[in-house]
């Protein structure tokens, strides 16, 4: 089962595909930590994908497919995965779904966590003071929600047209939302028709 996890910067994406990948059995497949690995080494690819993650903007798609590709491509992922900052627009998106199709295999679920903008804003800047986070400033977090709008934002109604999509608010404990995610997979795995299940 390949699942996608969509929501804004500081939604809890990372914190909910932990929680999902530990009760699921599926690899927590992040490109975040991908690329924040990538930037720990020294290569001229990790400096250029560290100069875009210092500024809070996108890694090139072409990079982003390689190191996918990759990942996806390990033993682990064979029987499926769960898939946190990728994709990131409807390039990538499309990109995946033909990926996925080559192998006889598709998106089976999207997960998309709502929540209000200034609630994210005070999640970041709260995050970045917590864990000494040199890439989250006021400047790159509104920049990396202003791009989130403009780029990753359409995949929602891309994938409700699909009919994979289901919307979980965001909001309340890890715990609270994680119930709200499980449940909203079960009416979609119990048979539920397609379209958009919203979770309030």
């Amino acid at each position: 089962m390949v699942i996608v996890f969509l929501g804004p910067p500081g939604v809890g994406k990372g914190t909910q595909c932990r929680l999902l990948a530990a009760s699921s059995g599926l690899p927590h497949v992040s490109t975040g930590e991908l690329f924040r690995k990538a930037v720990a080494q020294a290569s001229d690819i990790s400096q250029h994908v560290a100069a875009r993650l210092s500024a809070g903007q996108l890694v090139d798609d072409r990079l982003v497919f390689d190191v996918v590709e990759w990942r996806l491509g390990q033993s682990d992922c064979r029987k499926g995965c769960i898939l946190d900052g990728f994709p990131r627009n409807l390039s990538q998106a499309e990109w995946l779904d033909q990926w996925l199709a080559q192998r006889g295999r598709n998106v089976d679920l999207v997960i998309a966590l709502n929540a209000a903008e200034s609630e994210l804003v005070d999640r970041l800047l709260r995050r970045a003071s917590q864990e000494h986070r040199s890439d989250d400033t006021l400047e790159t977090v509104r920049t990396r929600l202003a791009l989130y709008r403009s780029h990753t934002e359409p995949l929602v109604d891309y994938y409700r047209r699909r009919g994979v999509l289901v919307e979980v608010d965001g909001l309340g404990t890890p715990e609270e939302v994680a119930r709200r995610i499980r449940q909203a997979m079960d009416q979609r795995i119990g048979g539920t028709g397609p379209g958009d299940n919203r979770e309030g």
